[in-house]
């Protein structure tokens, strides 16, 4: 495009500015409300949650509030009236108490300056922990403890920094019965803004502990703590007591370190234990991120960046991990004065140890308490996540200094091992398990036998399934599994909910559509005759499901490709002639159709959704006509007329913006809004036209007999008869699926702004993708890069032959019927993506660039042997014996390949990018430029591995469609 044509960067700045604006504006309640972290009172008919909408007038807040809503009505034996009933949010704290010098925000005593307890307005919540009556809250760092009734408390660091070291020799040698720690009140506090991952415990509830400084603390609701652990205090400061590793976090998803014993299996008053891992990183590489000091600030007009530390550990491929190894604190305390008494540290001594059990061993994946207490349990991985174990320990195994003098080989217990499988490819690690109360043991002579039963979830199949496990204790017999599901779909990486009375277990799947995922029930009675599932959500939405203790009442969150989030309550209905639950799953536009009152009863609405995306208004009725840049159609025919952008320019001032023609009668063939030679604009205002252009799902079979599956938006303003512009907007990795039937407002934003200005989208799932099964997932094993590509090419080929989405044109009866024209021009694809979708984005311009015109890719990994261990040996194995795989996957093996011409790659990252460091794209600027390759660098200083800031989305958005429009 010639420089008279070309759009401006204001041209583009204006247009993105206005579009974020007004299509947050038309989802104002629905993209930014949020209900999230459920929780059932196991005494009440309630629930409660943390949201950032303000009923009864439905307005949104930046704010996380604690609501509750009672359901009490869903067990009335017949309501009233018939509709749908809504329930009645109400908070259950305005205020907070705390203790502190200064002057009073507000409450009784104002104006006094004296030193009181205050109260003062309680503001946005991060999270909360409820267990029974009691409640720990964390906001911007803060703790806040309390009863459900009371105003909660402000909990402050109640000690002197020097106390807990002058005790800390104490614990250190594994103190005797007699011995105490006691800390008095003192008259000052300190920061408390370094306290992480805070745990409501004890034997009361009435303890929380948490991680300062890489050790474990715990502290009363008065604020009197006591440190724990004391890995801080060692000379090797790459020691931590209860914290996740970063691998751990990011490729495992375990983001927590330590655990309590359950309060209601202690059997003791005031004995309280914690289970946790101590991890040494000493041999882990210590990566620098940036070299900008870490005390380096910059200050915007708007906001504050202060950079974080300028180096971490991460461990790189094929290079040392952190090691872990169980513990086990045991401690007393008393009430008031808070005091701590009889504190030992215990841990597995020789041949119990987990290493020398399993000497393959090389990440504790997973790892808490059976519920009894008296046991903990463990799954562990191999460093080639080929092979894993779950292992049951029993508490006695763990052993102090002077235990285990004097009882080295006294106590009979063994570590049983309740699961191991092997697999070919990778062992996915899931969260989809859940370990049973002794009262669900087998039984002997009619008495429960000492046994560990647990429903675990595995891909043994192929898929994953759910198993039910029966390990008899201290028994050298494998363990007894009988498979409960079966087929070819996948159960969901999502937590069990488990009725031991009924014997019913009920998880999240994707039977009977990979693009949805359902809640479903099936019976793990081994007297059952036969093994049935039910569905219990409705087919046309994808759902996420909070159960309560019951397992009669559950939260239902659902949403559709075109309608967002809406929330309802449910309950199940059980009969004696059916072994599994029932519910109405008639889930329409946030509403329920049912015509019988019966069905009625057993759901209520916390949440509507909005009903269609054609409800939303497209702009404020005071607004009338803007000129708006778009990118130009490709032309169908030489019979197309061609205007000056004089004639079919909608401006204000346009003679044609006071005509009465309407804009479907411009766009359907009285005039022609594009030209190849000419800046085109368009009237933007037509309420008719939908604001949110629907996006189609398709599927289609690879030339080797796989069915992939994808979706199209086409541009707001298509015109029938034309080929658009598309943007291939990919992921394509692992761990990830883009195509499914629900709305995800972030990803839609950007897809929204595409089509707004013109362009076709497409997103495609191909092999790698999860919830297909292990086979279709493990298709990239060993050849990241090399595979991917080709099918999101023949999705597009798919779509460019089959005319998927296109519509007829309108012709006069002396016309003849033309035919489909494909919305997408396979002549002017461009491809972008972020992380693993920079990564291909890269590799496509690189492999394929007579295909792709053009490639974003932001964050991309460049060379695997730079990304992380876990990760990376899970798909490619290790890089001393896989070289000539790590090398082909490598981008920089590719940098020759990219074209010789201007304006067709631009690489994005964040100067302190995490996950994956800019050294990925510092070593390809350093090979584009030996090899004479044009590029675009864009660097954005503040930023990590995502866009947090709403000025930098903005400039990228900015930065991608002045590209796209002026080159593609």
């Amino acid at each position: 495009m010639d420089s008279s044509s070309s759009f401006t960067w204001d041209d583009v700045r204006n247009q993105v500015r206005r579009l974020r604006t007004q299509t947050q504006a038309s989802f104002s309640n629905h993209n930014i409300w949020t209900c999230k972290n459920f929780y059932f009172h196991p005494n009440q008919r309630k629930i409660y949650f943390l949201s950032n909408c303000i009923p009864p007038n439905q307005t949104s807040s930046r704010q996380f509030i604690l609501y509750q809503a009672d359901f009490t009505m869903l067990y009335a034996k017949k309501r009233d009236i018939s509709p749908i009933l809504s329930l009645k949010w109400s908070r259950v704290f305005n205020e907070y108490q705390t203790q502190h010098e200064g002057p009073i925000y507000y409450g009784s005593q104002q104006g006094n300056n004296t030193c009181h307890e205050r109260t003062r307005p309680l503001q946005t919540l991060s999270s909360f922990q409820m267990i029974n009556d009691t409640l720990l809250m964390t906001s911007m760092g803060n703790i806040y403890t309390g009863a459900l009734g009371q105003i909660p408390k402000f909990v402050s660091s109640q000690h002197l920094k020097n106390s807990a070291k002058m005790n800390s020799a104490t614990p250190m040698t594994n103190t005797s019965p007699q011995s105490t720690l006691e800390f008095k009140l003192p008259s000052t506090s300190f920061d408390t803004s370094n306290r992480s991952d805070p745990k409501l415990g004890g034997t009361r509830n009435d303890l929380f502990a948490f991680i300062r400084n890489r050790d474990i603390w715990v502290s009363d609701f008065t604020g009197v703590e006591v440190q724990l652990t004391f890995c801080s205090d060692q000379p090797n400061n790459c020691l931590s007591c209860g914290v996740a590793e970063y691998v751990m976090q990011e490729e495992f998803h375990r983001r927590t370190g330590y655990y309590w014993r359950p309060s209601a299996s202690s059997t003791s008053s005031n004995s309280n234990q914690i289970l946790y891992l101590e991890t040494n990183e000493e041999n882990v590489e210590l990566i620098h991120f940036s070299k900008q000091n870490d005390k380096f600030r910059i200050t915007t007009t708007t906001v504050d960046y202060i950079t974080p530390p300028a180096a971490a550990k991460y461990p790189r491929a094929g290079c040392p991990n952190a090691t872990s190894q169980l513990h086990l604190l045991e401690f007393s305390n008393g009430t008031s004065p808070f005091r701590l008494t009889n504190l030992h540290h215990k841990r597995l001594r020789d041949r119990n140890t987990i290493n020398s059990l399993y000497p393959w061993v090389e990440y504790i994946v997973r790892f808490g308490w059976l519920p009894d207490g008296e046991s903990v349990w463990a799954q562990i991985l191999s460093r080639d996540q080929t092979k894993t174990a779950v292992i049951r320990i029993p508490c006695t195994l763990f052993k102090t200094d002077d235990e285990y003098t004097f009882q080295a080989e006294t106590d009979p217990a063994k570590v049983d091992e309740l699961w191991s499988e092997t697999q070919e490819t990778w062992v996915n690690v899931s969260d989809a398990y859940y370990f049973l109360h002794k009262d669900e043991a087998n039984t002997v002579d009619g008495q429960p036998s000492s046994c560990t039963t647990f429903i675990w979830s595995s891909e043994l199949t192929g898929y994953r399934h759910l198993y039910h496990v029966t390990k008899q204790n201290g028994n050298d017999e494998s363990a007894t599994i009988r498979q409960l599901t079966h087929g070819e779909w996948c159960v969901v990486d999502k937590p069990l909910y488990v009725d031991q009375r009924r014997k019913l277990v009920y998880f999240m799947a994707k039977m009977d559509t990979p693009l949805e995922t359902h809640l479903y029930v099936t019976t793990y009675d081994h007297q059952s005759q036969s093994r049935h599932i039910r569905r219990l959500t409705s087919l046309g939405y994808s759902h996420s499901i909070e159960m309560n203790n019951t397992m009669d009442v559950f939260v239902d969150l659902a949403s559709c490709l075109h309608q967002p989030n809406g929330i309802v309550v449910r309950r199940l209905q059980y009969n004696d002639d059916d072994p599994l639950p029932t519910t109405n799953d008639q889930y329409s536009h946030g509403h329920v159709n049912s015509d019988k009152d019966s069905d009625k009863d057993n759901i209520a609405i916390l949440m509507s959704a909005m009903k269609d995306i054609d409800d939303i208004k497209d702009f404020d009725m005071d607004m009338h006509f803007y000129d708006m840049v778009i990118a130009r159609p490709t032309l169908s025919s030489p019979d197309d007329i061609c205007c000056s952008p004089s004639t079919i320019s909608l401006s204000r001032n346009s003679s044609l913006a006071n005509s009465t023609m309407t804009l479907d009668q411009h766009l359907n063939g009285n005039f022609e809004f594009a030209t190849p030679t000419c800046q085109n604009t368009i009237d933007k205002y037509d309420q008719r036209t939908r604001a949110i252009p629907e996006g189609e799902i398709f599927d289609f079979m690879t030339s080797d007999g796989v069915k992939l599956f994808g979706c199209l938006y086409k541009p707001r303003l298509y015109r029938p008869g034309k080929s658009y512009p598309t943007i291939l907007q990919i992921y394509g990795g692992p761990k990830t699926q883009m195509v499914t039937n629900e709305f995800k407002f972030p990803r839609l934003l950007r897809y929204l702004m595409a089509v707004y200005f013109g362009f076709a989208v497409v997103v495609i799932d191909g092999r790698g993708s999860c919830d297909r099964g292990l086979a279709f997932e493990s298709y990239v094993k060993g050849r990241l890069g090399m595979v991917e590509i080709q099918d999101q090419l023949e999705g597009l080929h798919y779509l460019a032959t089959s005319r998927f989405g296109a519509i007829p044109r309108t012709v006069t009866k002396n016309e003849r019927q033309d035919q489909l024209v494909s919305v997408v021009d396979l002549d002017r694809v461009a491809v972008t993506g972020w992380s693993y979708g920079g990564y291909l984005s890269l590799m496509g311009l690189a492999r394929y660039n007579d295909i792709f015109k053009i490639s974003i890719a932001g964050a991309p990994v460049t060379k695997w042997e730079l990304y992380d261990s876990a990760y990376t040996e899970r798909y490619m194995g290790m890089p001393s014996d896989r070289q000539e795989s790590y090398r082909e996957s490598s981008i920089l093996h590719w940098v020759d390949k990219f074209p010789e011409t201007e304006n067709r790659l631009i690489i994005v990252h964040g100067l302190i990018d995490e996950n994956v460091h800019f050294t990925n794209s510092e070593l390809l600027v350093s090979q584009l430029v030996n090899h004479h390759k044009p590029y675009h660098l864009q660097v954005y200083p503040t930023e990590k591995h995502g866009l947090r800031h709403s000025s930098v989305n903005e400039h990228f958005d900015i930065l991608m469609f002045h590209c796209l429009l002026n080159n593609l």
